[in-house]
C-alpha cells in the first residue's frame, strides 16, 4: 500500500491514474478535478439507486409511510397530525428508519428514499 501512495501528499498513485486520452491537454486540466468529481456523484448515485430498493424492503409499512413524508420535507409535528400519531411515536419511527438504514440524518433517509423512486 505505501507504494500507492504518494509520500508528500499521500494521494493514491498508480498506472490506473492516467488522464484519458483526448483529456490531457491544456484546456482541460483545469476541469480534471470536477470531472472526477462528477464521476465520482454519479457513482454514488448509481450506488444509492441499487441500494434503496434493497434496504427499503426491511422497514415496516408504517415506517415507509413516515419515510415518505419525511422525504416531502415534513416535521415529526405534521407527520404526527396526518397519520393520527403522536409525535413522539413518530420521533420514534425516524430513529427506527435511520437505525434499520444505517444512516446518520432524515436528510439522507430522504435522499434513499427519492434514489428509491427512480430505481
Amino acid at each position: 500500500m505505501a507504494q500507492l501512495m504518494g509520500h508528500a501528499t499521500g494521494h493514491v498513485t498508480g498506472p490506473w491514474m492516467t488522464t484519458p486520452a483526448g483529456l490531457d491537454t491544456p484546456q482541460w486540466r483545469p476541469l480534471l478535478p470536477l470531472l472526477a468529481y462528477l464521476g465520482l456523484r454519479e457513482l454514488q448515485r448509481w450506488q444509492a439507486q441499487t441500494r434503496a430498493p434493497r434496504e427499503l424492503a426491511t422497514l415496516s409499512a408504517r415506517e415507509r409511510q413516515v419515510l415518505a413524508l419525511v422525504a416531502e420535507g415534513q416535521g415529526n409535528k405534521d407527520i404526527a397530525r396526518q397519520l393520527g400519531l403522536s409525535p413522539h411515536t413518530v420521533k420514534r419511527h425516524v430513529t427506527h428508519i435511520l437505525d434499520k438504514l444505517d444512516l446518520s440524518s432524515r436528510g439522507r433517509a430522504a435522499a434513499l428514499y427519492q434514489a428509491s423512486l427512480s430505481a
